[in-house]
């Protein structure tokens, strides 16, 4: 990944936050680095809620409406949070 900007970096700094790891840009310029740590689904969902609401708050500085903040919450659910864990499993 390139150098982060302000806003993605809290955003991966909250991401981080829970499952108990402190970002490090260094972390993430490794291949996979997203499926080395897992979280369940409903923190996965408590997560994509907060990125939701924080993305509406910020979407006029990253660049997009904030019609498209849940657009854009699943777009980064998919490339780079954690795997999740389902109860089934």
């Amino acid at each position: 990944m390139k150098k982060f900007d302000k806003e993605f970096r809290k955003i991966f700094v909250e991401m981080f936050k829970r499952v108990d790891l402190k970002f490090n840009e260094k972390y993430v310029s490794k291949p996979d680095w997203y499926a080395k740590h897992t979280w369940s689904e409903e923190e996965s969902d408590k997560f994509r809620v907060w990125l939701v609401k924080y993305l509406e708050k910020n979407a006029k500085k990253m660049g997009f409406s904030k019609q498209r903040a849940d657009k854009e919450a699943s777009w980064f659910m998919l490339a780079y949070s954690w795997k999740t864990r389902y109860k089934n499993e």
